[in-house]
């Protein structure tokens, strides 16, 4: 039994084209697989992320004697958050527009340019909504990490009476229905 023939180096049998083929379609190859790895990697903050989280933050904690969850860059932590978990980059795209949607139709524009009152009332809407429904989930979630990220700064600990941050024991009105300031 002979042996299979090994191919002849690119170099002779055809003047190199097979080599020029080989590492063509194992570049291309290699830009394909980067291109669906670079692709399964969270997308950006959506344009208008940063205001929507802003106002959403301020009207959390808005500014007054001290500064507000905003001027703290609370909600820069769920900017963070969104570029490291895909999942969550989904439902915070999927929040705002929802919110963004039902901020245009009660009042004709995006939930980051509407009065803190109208804010208020969209809040409101958002607070009774079990944890089962996306949206109720997301104001929830959103609410509770910009709390901690607010009340855990030394800015705020001491102009609420506190000789320092609250945690680990937080504050028992979470968990309190939404109602304005």
């Amino acid at each position: 039994m002979s042996r299979p023939r090994p191919e002849a180096p690119p170099s002779t049998a055809d003047g190199g084209q097979a080599g020029s083929r080989r590492r063509f379609l194992s570049q291309a190859l290699g830009t394909t697989l980067s291109a669906s790895l670079l692709s399964a990697l969270p997308a950006p903050a959506a344009a208008g992320t940063d205001s929507f989280l802003r106002a959403f933050a301020d009207t959390l904690l808005p500014p007054s004697d001290i500064p507000g969850a905003a001027d703290l860059g609370a909600h820069l932590q769920l900017l963070e958050r969104a570029a490291g978990d895909a999942v969550f980059a989904d439902i915070l795209a999927a929040a705002q527009r929802a919110i963004d949607a039902g901020s245009r139709q009660m009042f004709g524009a995006e939930f980051a340019g509407l009065t803190p009152a109208q804010r208020d009332e969209v809040f409101a809407r958002l607070d009774p909504l079990p944890d089962s429904d996306m949206l109720g989930w997301f104001f929830r979630a959103a609410r509770a990490d910009i709390f901690f990220h607010y009340y855990g700064q030394a800015e705020t600990a001491g102009a609420v009476g506190l000789d320092g941050p609250p945690q680990p024991l937080g504050f028992d009105d979470i968990d309190r229905p939404w109602s304005a300031p």
